[in-house]
């Protein structure tokens, strides 16, 4: 047999460019700017410059077209980045999957404000005092999460008795709100002795937080007026602000007294008729049905359960 002339290498092996690099890659290419990228990744332009210049020369190829003040790729940069970008994504979920796997106790919640401020934050103290061993890091947002990042366990929404959840989400009810009528004890103290809640269908000031404005018709209608409701005169961006306004005396509010608990308790707010309310927005722990086997989730949602049934007396209407 004859041999193999000794000046033959064996194949390169390509090896793959670095980790730091490609990162840097890929924050630029998304955010169209170094200075964008070395501010997400807490480092200088010049460092986000110099990886993107060793990761070109080692790939070969232009991956940016530097222009004035941002920066767009070049045709390897198009080529690169999808498969970058999916990769740094994959490794973001792995590496939570795997500080799950070895223990980690964290629990990532992202909240309606108002649950996550006027009720969850005043009782976090128990749930820490429950369960000692677990962290709970809360996001309050309007934002619809996406679970796809890897990034939540489990969110807290709102929305009326026929809100429609998509399929791929579990969802599970947790509290039906019960409004009624606050006002400052100076405003309250106008009405007339023995007033019903119908003195305030004719001239008393309304509040009404963003997207509730049908509330006061429904509370009137639940409490027997027949006249229909007036508008509102001044509207806020949410219910803390609402009350806010309230508690100042700037007229009536509706709200559920769970989450008004410090000011009816400080006596800033008074609620003259606490049995004349109806039904307001439903709240509902929403995940992945994979997450619902989490031990965080399922600890977590137990929790609020217990706290709302033993509140439940207090509070019924």
């Amino acid at each position: 047999m004859r041999e193999l002339n000794s000046s033959v290498q064996p194949a390169a092996t390509h090896r793959l460019p670095s980790l730091i690099a490609l990162r840097a890659f890929e924050a630029a290419a998304r955010l169209g700017s170094f200075q964008a990228a070395a501010a997400e990744l807490h480092v200088t332009p010049s460092a986000i410059s110099h990886q993107i210049r060793a990761l070109e020369g080692e790939l070969g190829v232009p991956l940016f077209e530097r222009l004035d003040k941002r920066v767009v790729l070049a045709r390897g940069g198009q080529e690169l980045f999808p498969a970058v970008r999916e990769a740094m994504e994959l490794l973001q979920a792995a590496s939570l999957r795997v500080r799950r796997l070895a223990g980690e106790r964290r629990l990532v919640l992202s909240s309606a404000p108002l649950f996550a401020t006027r009720w969850l934050m005043p009782r976090l103290a128990d749930f820490h005092a429950r369960h000692p061993d677990w962290e709970l890091h809360v996001r309050a947002t309007l934002e619809e999460e996406d679970f796809r990042s890897g990034e939540i366990d489990l969110a807290i929404r709102w929305g009326d008795r026929d809100r429609h959840w998509p399929q791929h989400l579990a969802h599970e009810e947790l509290l039906i709100e019960r409004i009624t009528a606050v006002a400052s004890p100076d405003l309250a103290a106008r009405l007339a002795p023995g007033s019903g809640p119908g003195a305030l269908i004719d001239g008393a000031p309304l509040l009404a937080s963003a997207f509730r404005d049908a509330e006061w018709q429904r509370w009137f209608d639940a409490a027997g007026c027949l006249k229909p409701a007036p508008l509102p005169s001044a509207h806020f961006a949410s219910t803390a602000h609402m009350l806010e306004a309230a508690v100042a005396g700037m007229g009536w509010a509706l709200v559920d007294p769970r989450f008004a608990g410090r000011e009816l308790a400080q006596g800033l707010l008074v609620a003259p008729w606490p049995l004349a309310g109806c039904e307001g927005q439903h709240f509902h722990a929403v995940c992945p049905p994979a997450h619902t086997g989490r031990p965080g989730v399922a600890r977590f949602v137990s929790w609020v359960r217990e706290r709302l049934a033993a509140e439940a007396p207090a509070t019924a209407g």
